[in-house]
């Protein structure tokens, strides 16, 4: 980051689109940038699971993107929320290798993508930085994952923290 003005310590420092000022401009400019989450319903609530991903358009000359697709899956039953947030990387990964494939309209374009999530395990180990305890969470994302590089996708990552989790 170049500052254009003299910053002290301790000063707060506000940008007006942080992708842009903090990641790397490869990252930041992704052709694809897919943000996903898993969600659980309490069985005091009725019980229930499910997962989305959100697929946002290339950048335009601001840095904006918008929304293009959105994917959802309703899970019966009542998982844990590590395995949903599996779930939604799952889909934002199958779509990423469905879109990959010939004759598609990415199959000669640019195979780059930002996933975001704010499931850390789970983004570490689609990053191969770390391992996921449960085998039924590895195993929604190891097939995917490996198309992915089969492909020659080339994925960053973006953990988020969301205050709302609990």
């Amino acid at each position: 980051m170049v500052a254009t003005t003299r910053i002290t310590d301790g000063q707060e420092i506000l940008v007006a689109s942080a992708q842009l000022h903090i990641a790397s401009l490869r990252a930041a400019l992704a052709a694809h940038e897919v943000s996903f989450d898993g969600s659980v319903r309490s069985a005091s609530q009725g019980g229930g699971s499910g997962a989305a991903a959100v697929f946002w358009s290339p950048p335009d000359s601001t840095g904006s993107r918008s929304i293009v697709q959105v994917l959802c899956v309703a899970i019966k039953g009542t998982l844990s929320v590590p395995t949903t947030e599996a779930w939604g990387l799952r889909l934002a990964l199958l779509e990423l290798c469905r879109v990959g494939r010939p004759g598609t309209h990415c199959s000669e374009g640019r195979r780059t993508a930002r996933l975001i999530g704010d499931n850390l395990p789970v983004i570490r180990y689609g990053a191969s930085q770390g391992r996921l305890r449960r085998f039924e969470q590895a195993g929604l994302l190891e097939g995917p994952l490996t198309e992915a590089a089969l492909q020659g996708w080339e994925l960053s990552w973006l953990p988020v923290h969301r205050d709302l989790n609990d």
